[in-house]
């Protein structure tokens, strides 16, 4: 938890960056440190609070997004963080699991509890889910709250088949939509692949995910063949959601933090995200 990691905060830094601090809970600013740090464990809004306000040298070289923020953005940012954190969230990766994606599904299985870590400082309640499509079958694991059952999932599952190029992207899909969804959380898949869906599914598939989003389940797009896997872009705009390449050294944790924010929060989310990993994971 952050407030370990902060012993360190001298009375001078409290008394700097308390009141803003305090303002944001609506409550009297600490006086010394040890009363910011007894605010700090006491309240869950604190858990993502951009640190580097509080810690200016948690970054080398160029000045964070976040220490240039007036106080009005600040302000803003965090209503909008503590809005997410008001919210459950259903999460599914969905991901191709022929032969040649071996790397990726390891990759998945290595990150999967910093992913799920991460994004619980960014939601009430966390469930995940996994799809492994493949031609000619497919595979899932029902949303839920234990990382354990997750990763026995993604480990029980051997990257086989395909050879055909196109995959069964539309039938991933398609799966994903009967994983369980909570009715008023948010709804987010991540599909990962190198190949794209079957020419003959496009029209089927077009259909599915703008019915998906209609019903408030966003689909993103991560694109492992560079610089984008044919009709993933596509299908990140039928679904209401984002394509984004996906390098070999792209944390998927940073990846799916940044993915399922608006727009107008991603570069301060990034840093966010680059201070919890630094401090607090």
């Amino acid at each position: 938890h952050m407030h370990r990691k902060l012993k360190t905060i001298d009375d001078d830094e409290a008394a700097t960056h308390g009141e803003a601090a305090a303002a944001l809970l609506g409550v009297p600013a600490p006086s010394n440190a040890d009363a910011w740090k007894e605010m700090a464990r006491s309240s869950k809004r604190l858990e993502f609070l951009p640190v580097a306000q509080l810690r200016g040298d948690c970054f080398d070289g160029e000045k964070p997004v976040i220490a240039s923020l007036t106080e009005t953005e600040f302000f803003a940012m965090t209503d909008y963080i503590s809005e997410l954190q008001a919210q459950d969230l259903d999460m599914v990766i969905c991901i191709d699991a022929t032969g040649s994606m071996g790397k990726e599904i390891d990759r998945v299985v290595r990150q999967v509890t910093r992913l799920m870590s991460v994004q619980k400082m960014l939601a009430e309640n966390v469930q995940f889910g996994v799809v492994i499509y493949r031609d000619p079958r497919t595979d899932r694991q029902r949303l839920t709250g234990d990382v354990s059952r997750i990763v026995r999932f993604l480990m029980r599952t051997d990257a086989e088949g395909g050879g055909d190029f196109p995959e069964a992207v539309y039938e991933g899909i398609k799966k994903t939509s009967r994983l369980g969804w909570r009715e008023n959380s948010r709804k987010e898949v991540i599909v990962i692949g190198d190949a794209p869906p079957h020419e003959k599914d496009l029209e089927d598939l077009a259909e599915l995910a703008n019915k998906m989003s209609d019903e408030g389940v966003r689909i993103h797009t991560a694109s492992v063949t560079l610089p984008f896997v044919e009709h993933f872009p596509e299908l990140a705009v039928w679904g209401g959601g984002t394509h984004t390449p996906l390098g070999p050294e792209v944390d998927l944790a940073k990846l799916a933090t940044t993915l399922l924010v608006e727009d107008r929060a991603k570069p301060t989310i990034e840093d966010f995200y680059n201070i919890i990993h630094k401090i607090i994971l």
